[in-house]
């Protein structure tokens, strides 16, 4: 698990996502990232943690689409995704993707 507290004693590592860099490079064969990109520099997070992962790695993506702010984190909380908006988003990042939403109820 990743986190930016350090304070945080179920992390096995500190880092900014926001920061290039500060993910190991091509370290990891799958990550998975749920429903935090909407806290984060969605292209800078992206291209990190694209960074980070191995060749042939795969990273596992769910952002929101639709739903209410984080009750306690509304200053921070910043994006929603449709499906075509989050494929324009990897193809700018330059992550060859599979894009699904379901919902929209």
């Amino acid at each position: 698990m990743v986190d930016v507290d350090r304070g945080d004693p179920d992390a096995h590592l500190h880092a900014d996502l926001n920061v290039p860099g500060s993910l190991p490079a091509e370290l990891f064969d799958c990550v998975i990232l749920t429903q935090v990109m909407q806290f984060l520099s969605p292209e800078a997070a992206l291209a990190n943690l694209w960074a980070s992962i191995a060749p042939g790695g795969v990273l596992l993506l769910t952002v929101p689409s639709l739903g209410r702010l984080d009750p306690h984190d509304q200053d921070n909380d910043f994006w929603r995704w449709t499906p075509n908006g989050l494929a324009e988003l990897l193809r700018r990042v330059g992550i060859r993707a599979s894009v699904c939403g379901y919902g929209n109820v």
